[in-house]
């Protein structure tokens, strides 16, 4: 929910590289990568800037299961116009997504593991401990500058410790 929040804020993302130029897409077409049995897919959420967190929790849990069962449509395989990867199942706290072109980007997710971080409170600093998460942002500079994608990490960053999310 927080990237597709942010790739309303952050359109360049959102967009593909053409022979020598880009175009910016309006639908926000969310690829999220499964492990499946026969190895990584990456099935789309469709228009997912417009789904609720239930939405979106039931379209993920849609497209793993049916992606797990092979019952995947090429429809469902189709449009994406930007992705989000994980460390799946045997999670690792950093690593690097390779991007599919023609799109611009990809979001790599780090397992979120209990940290000690330093924390302020009434002035105050001491050392708690909390989950933490790292992501990486895989994207052609062609198309989007470090200081944009830079942007976009940090504005998903800010939407998760928001937590507004509608259910």
């Amino acid at each position: 929910m927080a990237t597709a929040r942010a790739l309303k804020e952050f359109p360049e993302l959102n967009a593909r590289v053409l022979d020598d130029a880009y175009v910016k897409i309006k639908a926000i077409n969310l690829g999220i990568a499964v492990d499946t049995p026969k190895g990584l897919v990456v099935p789309v959420i469709k228009h997912a800037d417009g789904l609720s967190m239930r939405g979106m929790v039931r379209a993920v849990d849609d497209l793993a299961t049916r992606a797990r069962d092979n019952g995947l449509t090429p429809d469902d395989l189709a449009g994406k116009t930007f992705s989000v990867s994980n460390p799946g199942r045997r999670g690792t706290l950093v690593g690097g997504a390779i991007n599919s072109q023609p799109n611009v980007g990809i979001l790599r997710l780090g397992t979120i593991k209990k940290r000690p971080v330093v924390v302020e409170h009434d002035g105050e600093e001491s050392i708690a401990i909390h989950p933490v998460m790292y992501m990486a942002l895989t994207y052609d500079h062609r198309v989007v500058d470090g200081v944009h994608a830079n942007g976009f990490l940090y504005r998903i960053g800010e939407l998760l410790e928001e937590g507004d999310f509608e259910v």
